[in-house]
Formats: C-alpha cells, sequence, structure tokens
C-alpha cells in the first residue's frame, strides 16, 4: 500500500482530471472509461519505481530489423520498436512481458540489462501527444504483428518527434540518415490529430512514459499488453467499453494479489 508524499500527490493530480468538465474531452462518453484507466494506473497501479529489461535477444524476429533510403539516398538499417520488455517493481504490481517504443535514438540502452526508472502518466506536451498516438496506431496494427513498413516509419516518426526533448547522451545531431521519408505522413498525421483534439491529454494516459532514474538512459513509451488500442474514439466509444471492462478487472485483480500478500 501507498502511503508517501509522492503517491498523495499523484492521487490528489487524478482527482484533478476527475473534476473536470465533460467538455475538456472531445472523446466523450469513453473519456470517462479512459478516465478510470487512468486511475487505476496512477493511484492503484503505479509504483513509485518500475524496473525495465529489454529481452536480451538482440536478433529477428525477437527485434524487427527495418531498412529504408533516407533523403540522401543513402540504405539505413535500424533495429525498431516495439521492443519487447518486461516491466517490474517490488510490490509486485508490474510483473511481465510489455512492448516499448524508444523515445530517443541516440541514448544508448543495453539489451538483456535491468535500469530503474518510473512511469508517468498524464502528459500534455505536444511531442508526447504526438508519440502517443503514433503509439497507439502501432498497436492497432498489431505491435510486432504489424508490417514492417509500418513498424518503422513509425519508430523512426516518434524519434524524430522526441529528439528535440532528448538528453542526447550520445551528443550526436540528428542527421540526414534519421530522416526517413515514409516517417513524414506519419509525422504529419499525428500532429494533425493533436492540434485539432482528437488526441488528447486522456490519450496519452494509455501510454504512459518509463523515464529512468539515469538520464543517460533512453525514455520509452509503454504499451501494456492489456492496453486496448484506441479505434474512432467517438463513434468507437462503446466498442472500447466492453474491452476496458475486462482491462479494469484484470488490474483490480493484480491489485487484489497485492493486497493479500501484504496482509499475510
Amino acid at each position: 500500500m501507498e502511503t508517501s508524499g509522492k503517491s498523495v500527490e499523484r492521487r490528489e493530480r487524478v482527482k484533478s482530471i476527475v473534476d473536470m468538465p465533460a467538455g475538456r474531452s472531445p472523446h466523450r462518453p469513453a473519456a470517462v472509461l479512459k478516465f478510470t484507466f487512468c486511475l487505476l494506473f496512477a493511484v492503484a497501479a503505479n509504483a513509485d519505481t518500475v524496473n525495465l529489461t529489454l529481452n536480451g535477444n538482440l536478433s529477428s524476429p525477437t527485434y524487427t530489423h527495418y531498412t529504408y533510403t533516407d533523403y540522401a539516398n543513402q540504405v539505413v538499417s535500424q533495429w525498431v520498436a516495439p521492443y519487447q520488455i518486461t516491466l517490474t517493481d517490488t510490490d509486485g504490481i508490474y510483473d511481465g512481458a510489455a512492448f516499448a517504443i524508444c523515445y530517443d535514438i541516440n541514448n544508448d540502452t543495453n539489451v538483456g540489462t535491468t535500469f530503474t526508472g518510473h512511469l508517468v502518466f498524464d502528459y500534455d506536451d505536444t511531442a508526447v501527444l504526438e508519440s502517443t498516438y503514433l503509439a497507439n496506431l502501432l498497436n492497432l496494427d498489431g505491435d510486432q504483428q504489424a508490417p514492417i513498413a509500418v513498424q518503422g516509419a513509425i519508430s523512426l516518426a516518434i524519434w524524430q518527434i522526441m529528439y528535440p526533448t532528448s538528453t542526447d547522451s550520445n551528443h550526436e545531431p540528428f542527421t540526414a540518415s534519421e530522416y526517413d521519408p515514409a516517417a513524414q505522413p506519419y509525422i504529419a498525421q499525428a500532429a494533425a490529430a493533436v492540434a485539432s483534439g482528437n488526441w488528447t491529454t486522456w490519450d496519452t494516459n494509455f501510454y504512459p512514459m518509463w523515464v529512468p532514474d539515469d538520464p543517460g538512459l533512453q525514455r520509452f513509451g509503454v504499451i501494456l499488453q492489456e492496453t486496448p488500442p484506441v479505434v474512432n474514439p467517438e463513434p468507437g466509444g462503446f466498442l472500447l467499453f466492453g474491452s476496458g471492462l475486462a482491462f479494469m478487472a484484470l488490474l483490480w485483480r493484480r491489485r487484489a494479489r497485492l493486497v493479500h500478500k501484504s496482509g499475510e
């Protein structure tokens, strides 16, 4: 059970979202359901420290290798998202496989090594909004089951969007080789969705950001395997409701196990 000042602060922040007028979200009635997810994540399921481990088998098909021709007409190859990860924490709330999307192209993070950090929700930063929108598209396409061209273009698009806020621990510029022509339509689509209000802070909470304790490491967007993708939020809100109930039930079962363990 959480008792720290940080936990109280998170609860107050989540309560402020509860009190937000309905008109603030364009995705009603699905927004109320989405908020319930956020409440479960940020209060019941969010530990102060969350450990992240990238799968140690750096080869295909565990990792996807994407090849493209950049604007300088050079052929470039990259390992692209989503990456298989394991999330754990001392309370046992996070204890299993998930997918991650690298946000920092010039920050090294070794596979097979466990790193400490924490999950951040409720982002209103434009770059994160756009990146989580693209994470949702990847989730809609089946994550690692998506076509390689989709995985690659979305990954390069997110790297391009997030680079201005990166700590760039390798001190390397975002060069021509990182500009993938196939990524540009995704960047434009994400920018339009955020600018029009069709993708909001409510939606970003489906895809929390893992922030490392070491600022020289990569930040990752996380796709929990129970996360249902947002499909046409306005007309599809009620279709989302059924999968949402199952998702909430799973999280509450995890919470119940935690409470049971703490009482033993």
